[in-house]
């Protein structure tokens, strides 16, 4: 009863990984093609519900551990800190604050200034979504796409170091982007609106000069007088923003007593497609060992090895390893090449009726015969 609820328990995470795969996929989607804010808003909130599933999981199975004395072998050789990774800092950091701020509202009029003050911080830490590929490693890991553990523990071996590689030049190359101030597309459109407001006279107060101001720049959405709370223009009406924006998709700057609020939806789809870039990269990789690094290494290496055993062990297995000429001089070969001329030949022929007659012939058998005369 326990292997059975353990199974289930493991096809349930493994379909929760697929499905969190899927919505991280679709969420860069619906950043790159508009998608409302309110479906936005449900995507966000499924990542949140996979976050805490998969941190629940990661504690589970940490005091589990420490709990058997065996903390250190789960985290560092059962790849617990993929599962640490992969979803307790995509809780505090990424989905969690993100849900805070959808929660207090998706339109400009019902975010407050705390809510654009947790944005700032979510903008900022918003590559770290990059850990979530992780959870491929896990998937791959359960898997069971060849019989041997040998190649199991390898090909797993091998997609955590590409995997982990790719995941971690993603976050390596974001934070050298921001030490150094390298552009993005977040960066650009922020510098161009900065050069916009240096132009913008504030202390004119005539509702066709912002008028103008609107024509001249295609995403400055609306102008708001701080001082009186009183929005002086807007581009468009209060439930058009309700459903096309949510609280990420603008960015406010203010001069002197105006509020300036611009659309930044191109960036954010620019760089949404930069992470499904990163996203598909994993994916071809993990395709790329499962269907062509695995086959490969089945046949020059456990192929091979399983053939060898089973002739050992076996009395009637007389199989002969196949030889790929192209692979003839690797070690393994070579291995194999004396087994199919030397062992091989010498277990057929001691399994013969001939060589078990002479090999009845012993130096006991021939002190009788002395003995006889």
């Amino acid at each position: 009863m326990k292997e059975e609820k353990r199974g289930a328990l493991d096809t349930f995470l493994t379909v929760a990984i697929f499905l969190v795969l899927i919505q991280t996929f679709f969420e860069e989607i619906a950043l790159i093609a508009y998608w409302p804010a309110q479906v936005r808003g449900y995507l966000a909130c499924a990542g949140f519900a996979f976050d805490l599933l998969f941190t629940i999981e990661f504690l589970v199975r940490w005091f589990t551990a420490l709990g058997r004395k065996e903390g250190g072998d789960y985290f560092f050789r059962r790849r617990g800190w993929v599962d640490f990774l992969a979803a307790l800092p995509l809780l505090l950091f990424d989905s969690g604050p993100r849900v805070y701020v959808l929660s207090l509202g998706g339109s400009l009029f019902l975010a407050g200034g705390g809510a654009l003050n947790m944005l700032k911080a979510v903008k900022a830490i918003r590559l770290a979504r990059v850990l979530r590929f992780l959870r491929v490693l896990k998937l791959f890991r359960n898997i069971k796409y060849v019989d041997s553990s040998m190649a199991q523990r390898h090909l797993t071996r091998l997609s955590t170091l590409a995997v982990s590689t790719v995941v971690f030049a993603a976050l390596v190359y974001g934070f050298f982007v921001s030490v150094l101030h390298i552009p993005t597309p977040t960066g650009v459109a922020e510098a161009e609106q900065n050069r916009f407001l240096d132009a913008v006279d504030e202390n004119v107060k005539a509702e066709r000069y912002f008028e103008d101001l609107f024509h001249m720049k295609s995403d400055l959405l609306l102008v708001r007088d701080t001082d009186k709370d009183l929005t002086l223009y807007t581009r468009f009406n209060n439930d058009y923003y309700r459903r096309h924006f949510d609280v990420e998709d603008y960015r406010v700057a203010e001069k002197g007593s105006h509020a300036f609020f611009f659309d930044i939806r191109d960036a954010r789809a620019a760089s949404a497609a930069q992470q499904l870039l990163v996203f598909s990269i994993v994916v071809l990789l993990l395709i790329a060992l499962l269907f062509l690094y695995g086959p490969h290494f089945a046949v020059t290496v456990t192929d091979p090895v399983h053939v060898m055993r089973r002739g050992y062990e076996e009395p009637d297995y007389n199989l002969e390893v196949r030889i790929p000429s192209r692979y003839s001089g690797d070690d393994l070969f070579i291995l194999s090449r004396l087994y199919n001329e030397t062992y091989l030949p010498m277990k057929i022929r001691e399994r013969t009726p001939e060589s078990r007659e002479h090999s009845a012939l012993t130096l006991e058998s021939l002190g009788d015969l002395n003995g006889l005369k």
